[in-house]
C-alpha cells in the first residue's frame, strides 16, 4: 500500500518499498505544538502546567506509522526500528518502535499503529527509513516540505 503523506505542508514520498509498512505520515513539530496548545487550553491547564506540555514535544516532531505482519511478533512495533538521516543519508536518530497491542486484521494479517518521536530537529528534507528487523527488509521515505 503507498504511503501516505501527513500535513499538507509536508509531503511523504516512498522511496524503497520492501517492509510492510502500511501507513507513514509526518507531524512537524510545529503541528505538534498546535496541538498540544489546544489540548492545553481545552483542559483548562495552569500556565505551568502548560508550558510543560508544550516543552515535552519533539524538537522533529513525530512519524506516524501503520506496520504489518504475518505474526503478532512481526507486526509489532519493537520487531522494527526506525532511522532518521538527513538527506545525504547521515543518521540523526535511531529508534526501536514502541510496544503496542498488536491487532488481527483477517487475512492472516496482523496490524499495529506507533507514534515515533523525533528528539532532534530536522530540515524541510529528510529521510526516515523503516526496517523490519525480524525479516531483515525495509522501506525509505524522503519527506520534505511543500513550497507554497
Amino acid at each position: 500500500m503507498p504511503a501516505e503523506g501527513g500535513e499538507s505542508r509536508w509531503k511523504v514520498k516512498e522511496i524503497e518499498d520492501h517492509a510492510d509498512v502500511r501507513k507513514i505520515a509526518y507531524e512537524s513539530r510545529e503541528t505538534a505544538m498546535q496541538r498540544a496548545e489546544q489540548k492545553a487550553d481545552i483542559l483548562m491547564l495552569s500556565p505551568a502546567d502548560k508550558d510543560s506540555m508544550l516543552a515535552s514535544v519533539p524538537e522533529g516532531g513525530f512519524i506516524v506509522l501503520r506496520l504489518a505482519g504475518k505474526s503478532l511478533k512481526a507486526a509489532n512495533p519493537e520487531s522494527w526500528t526506525v532511522v532518521v538521516s538527513d538527506i545525504s543519508g547521515q543518521e540523526l536518530y535511531r529508534t526501536k518502535g514502541n510496544h503496542k497491542k498488536v491487532k488481527y486484521s483477517g487475512s492472516d494479517t496482523y496490524k499495529s499503529d506507533d507514534h515515533i518521536s523525533i528528539p532532534v530537529a530536522v530540515s524541510d528534507s529528510f529521510k526516515v527509513f523503516i526496517i523490519d528487523r525480524i525479516h531483515e527488509i525495509r522501506n525509505e521515505y524522503l519527506i520534505t516540505r511543500k513550497v507554497k
